[in-house]
């Protein structure tokens, strides 16, 4: 018999989702005044961190490590969910914004040097805003103020919850 999504262990249902605003770059542009180096993040910007998912899933963690910051940058994360009309509609999962607070420091990464580190500020687990669907797209929002960003990567922790699983309906 088949082994199913619902026989496996909750480790084994897990997928690890890896988002980066671009390569470091070390040549003397990087992290110049006046401007963001190569793979920045502005303030008031929308990053898409995932196409659409192949699977139902549960979102269940966030982290976020940023490099060369200006401040203490803040996300806000929501679903965009295809409607079968037209358009799309926003579901917000973050009870707060995640801020990315000032971490230890290193040496030539962009202008300011620290990295910092943010950790979930998603719903409660159990949640039913962090159930997501085929189709769906992760996305997380810049706060609009001064914390501008040289790198930022973000790590997403998704289950995926069919019993017998399919990526994009085969």
């Amino acid at each position: 018999m088949a082994i199913t999504n619902r026989d496996l262990d909750t480790s084994q249902q897990r997928d690890w989702i890896s988002w980066n605003s671009g390569g470091l770059s070390f040549g003397a542009s990087y992290g110049a005044p006046g401007g963001i180096g190569v793979g920045g993040v502005a303030t008031g910007v929308t990053l898409f961190l995932t196409g659409q998912m192949p699977y139902p899933y549960v979102l269940q963690s966030v982290q976020a490590l940023a490099v060369g910051v200006s401040g203490s940058p803040q996300l806000a994360f929501s679903i965009l969910r295809p409607l079968a009309s037209a358009g799309m509609t926003s579901i917000a999962v973050s009870i707060s914004n995640m801020v990315i607070a000032q971490g230890a420091s290193f040496s030539g990464y962009g202008s300011s040097g620290p990295y910092s580190l943010g950790y979930s500020g998603l719903a409660a687990t159990g949640s039913t805003l962090l159930l997501g669907q085929r189709g769906d797209i992760i996305v997380a929002s810049t706060a609009v103020a001064n914390t501008a960003c040289n790198l930022l990567t973000v790590n997403l922790v998704v289950q995926k919850v069919q019993d017998i699983l399919q990526m994009d309906g085969v």
